[in-house]
């Protein structure tokens, strides 16, 4: 695994997750722009995953609080996106992660989908 990614659109109500193999990569370098994701072969790959229903629930809470928050908007957006990235950190997170062969410099990104920030900071 190269990249694994959360996709999160709080104006949606969406929460996807990704990830990047290390072979999809080299195949097409322009994939490793996280911009790219939705175009990644995993891409989604939990909205089949029973375990993943209930993030369902929190992704459409997301949006309603979203949209109730007025000229609040930004900031509301950005504290679920730190959301994600503090639920990326987690240790539940990085042991399933370890079960993966992760590439030389493996990242975990948490962007922002339409300025590019990350909130996903290790450490």
């Amino acid at each position: 695994m190269a990249m694994f990614a959360v996709d999160c659109h709080p104006w949606n109500g969406t929460i996807a997750l990704a990830f990047l193999t290390h072979s999809e990569s080299q195949d097409d370098p322009s994939l490793r722009n996280v911009s790219e994701m939705a175009a990644w072969r995993y891409y989604d790959f939990g909205a089949g995953l029973t375990s993943w229903r209930p993030a369902q629930g929190v992704a459409s809470a997301m949006r309603v609080v979203y949209e109730g928050a007025g000229e609040d908007r930004h900031d509301v957006s950005s504290w679920f996106f730190q959301g994600c990235a503090t639920a990326s950190a987690s240790k539940r997170v990085r042991q399933a992660l370890s079960r993966y062969r992760l590439a030389k410099g493996f990242n975990l990104t948490v962007p922002h989908p339409d300025t590019g920030e990350e909130f996903y900071l290790p450490g």
